[in-house]
């Protein structure tokens, strides 16, 4: 009989997230590939696959740097550009490794790759030594929170498996670790090529009495295991099922990122501060009494708290502190920090103050001012103009996943086109509202939209827009409180022109039966879930909006243009009707019989929400309409100007949601 102590499985010592790391021609995809092959972790179609693709290239032994390296770019010429993932196991843990380039270009990469692991391996060419981006690359792991490194001595096959230029490499780099502040590296010497030291320990290294690369990641310990960490849970998606089964459901689906959260655990939710319990944990269609960390669930709260995607979830009062200053991981000072001349970057967001230093290549790199070009981060405190929340030593709250990435990228992409808009408006100065859409639309093309809150204006421009045959998507944000004139006449507009008005609703709690309505007990509150957030999260998607402002509305609006940079949403504002009067407006509302709200006739100049507007007296300003009784007048969609030359491009904000306009004399 087979002992029981044999049949249970063996102990798991949960997953491990690394990342290869260190200069170009280090061996990095060849130390993955060889992984794989000695783990027995490859298939075998895909090592059929790789031995052909060898002998094609006239190699004699088996390229493993191919399992990593799968873009054309970086087969031809034997590199890696891009971070490539693989998963390997083996009977006590679960691995995904990040093989990340070794090019200085490619820096930023490498950080991509960093963000999300827990230990690094940085390897070494036994023949070159420490070099500066081995240097570097060991100070951004530091930076971003790693704190477990493998320096792998690698290519010992070409130095004759020399102790000697072993022991001399890890005594130079751990005058780096201690320079930078590293407490916890390991050494080891291997050849990936060969395979002494990587999984087994091989012939060539009699004299190494050490672990092998694969002994060292066994032992290391599991991501969210050394230390009690504090709960942060943000909200990815707000799950409100309308079947009659879960009517009134309401749950909150994210990733426990640290920490652990039960079942009447008490939490508070950011930024709001509203504190209440966790009634029920959700993995699917299994309920848990728990989650840990790095877990996927759904949380169903007890009270009916507002909480939107990208709200944070924390232990009550164990929150984040607030603060303005953010400051850089500490370490000794290194001589010559780079010059920031006075004005470069002046109008950012965030002002960086001149910190202790920075880490650099050392003696015999770069100069300063390349290594900042190089990508290397300046250890500055960073001041900001909004609040954050942060504390010492929590790597990061959210990690954003792919299609978080590609909306960065994109985002950027979107700055590197202010200078094109500018010359854009140019262009369109002195245009009409035809031409400057239809510029706005082949510039943009599936990716701008018209938000229309159904003032006059907004129908001249939604007029336009069918009559031209554009391809631009209309919305209006529906707050459940419009005028039954509003709903009436969106119903009309899209029979009139046969097309699609999308309402966007936000995902908002249910009023207090027993209470004071929202919008009396708190206006901005209510402004806030109905408007901004939906309008922000439509936004998100976009590269360009269009709107119904002009020139003459405000004083604001002085400085608007055809077509400028929206600085608070990150994309393109389109305003057609920017050189349009009043008079304008109502003129082509009368020749093309553009359908209107009757709502204009009995004194309504800005129609917004029902519960928060009201007629306008002769005289009165446009506005004073709108929350009446109230020193609120505006709902937030649109960000004050900030000072400068609006003819040069920067962008110039409305002052309302809501195109004002004066009534029709004529009606």
């Amino acid at each position: 009989m087979i002992p029981a102590e044999r049949l249970s499985p063996p102990e798991d010592h949960g997953l491990l997230r690394f990342l290869t790391c260190g200069s170009v021609d280090d061996g990095k995809s060849t130390l993955i590939g060889r992984l794989l092959l000695d783990t027995r972790s490859i298939l075998a179609d895909t090592l059929h696959a790789l031995e052909s693709t060898s002998r094609r290239r006239g190699l004699e032994a088996l390229d493993l740097s191919l399992l990593t390296d799968g873009l054309q770019a970086e087969r031809e010429q034997g590199i890696t550009i891009d971070v490539a993932h693989r998963y390997f196991s083996t009977g006590t843990r679960k691995y995904i490794i990040a093989d990340a380039p070794g090019h200085e270009q490619y820096t930023r990469n490498m950080v991509t790759a960093a963000s999300t692991a827990h230990l690094a391996v940085i390897l070494v060419d036994a023949r070159k030594g420490v070099v500066t981006q081995t240097r570097r690359h060991a100070y951004l792991a530091h930076l971003v929170g790693i704190r477990h490194l493998v320096l792998a001595v690698n290519k010992m096959d070409l130095v004759g498996w020399s102790e000697e230029v072993f022991r001399r490499i890890s005594e130079e780099f751990v005058a780096v670790a201690a320079k930078l502040g590293i407490e916890d590296v390991r050494f080891i010497p291997l050849s990936a090529l060969t395979g002494d030291g990587v999984v087994e320990r091989g012939r060539n290294l009699g004299w190494w009495r050490g672990p092998t690369l694969l002994d060292i990641l066994e032992g290391a310990p599991a991501a969210h295991t050394e230390s009690r960490e504090k709960l942060r849970f943000p909200v990815q998606w707000v799950c409100r099922p309308h079947g009659p089964q879960h009517h009134d459901f309401r749950g909150l689906a994210g990733r426990v990122e640290s920490g652990e959260v039960a079942v009447g655990d008490e939490v508070q939710a950011l930024p709001s501060g509203r504190a209440t319990r966790v009634r029920e944990i959700r993995l699917g269609e299994e309920t848990l009494r728990r989650a840990v960390s790095e877990q996927s669930v759904m949380l169903v709260l007890e009270d009916d708290v507002d909480v939107s995607r990208g709200d944070i979830l924390v232990a009550a009062g164990d929150a984040p502190p607030i603060t303005r200053t953010l400051d850089p991981l500490p370490r000794p000072p290194v001589p010559g920090p780079p010059r920031h001349p006075r004005g470069e970057g002046a109008g950012r967001r965030d002002r960086l103050a001149r910190g202790p230093g920075r880490a650099g290549a050392g003696p015999g790199g770069r100069a300063p001012d390349e290594r900042h070009r190089a990508g290397l981060l300046p250890a500055r405190r960073a001041h900001r103009r909004r609040p954050v929340r942060g504390e010492q030593g929590h790597r990061r709250l959210h990690r954003g996943g792919r299609g978080d990435q590609r909306h960065r990228r994109r985002r950027d992409d979107r700055m590197t086109a202010r200078p094109e808009l500018a010359a854009l408006a140019e262009a369109l100065e002195g245009k009409g509202p035809a031409e400057i859409l239809a510029a706005a639309a082949d510039r943009f093309p599936g990716k701008i939209a018209f938000a229309t809150g159904f003032g006059a204006e907004g129908c001249a421009v939604l007029d336009v827009i069918a009559r031209a045959g554009l391809r631009i998507e209309v919305f209006t944000l529906d707050t459940g409180y419009l005028f039954a004139e509003t709903y009436a006449l969106w119903a009309r507009l899209e029979e009139r022109y046969g097309i699609r008005i999308r309402g966007v609703k936000g995902d908002f709690p249910p009023p207090d039966p027993g209470g004071p309505p929202p919008w009396e007990r708190d206006p901005d509150g209510c402004c806030e879930v109905r408007k901004v957030r939906p309008l922000r999260a439509e936004l998100a998607r976009l590269d360009a909006w269009v709107t119904a402002i002009r020139r003459d509305q405000t004083p604001d609006r002085a400085g608007a243009r055809a077509i400028e940079w929206d600085r608070r949403f990150s994309l393109a504002k389109v305003n057609p009707l920017v050189a349009w009067t009043s008079a304008d407006v109502w003129a082509h509302v009368r020749a093309f019989d553009v359908p209107t709200s009757p709502l204009h006739a009995q004194g309504y100049a800005s129609i917004g929400c029902a519960p928060c507007t009201t007629p306008v007296r002769p005289g009165e300003d446009p506005r004073a309409g709108r929350w009446r009784g109230r020193e609120k007048k505006e709902c937030g969609l649109h960000a004050r100007p900030s000072p400068g030359n609006p003819a040069r491009g920067e962008p110039v904000e409305p002052r309302g949601s809501i195109p004002a306009i004066a009534s029709d004399p004529h009606r």
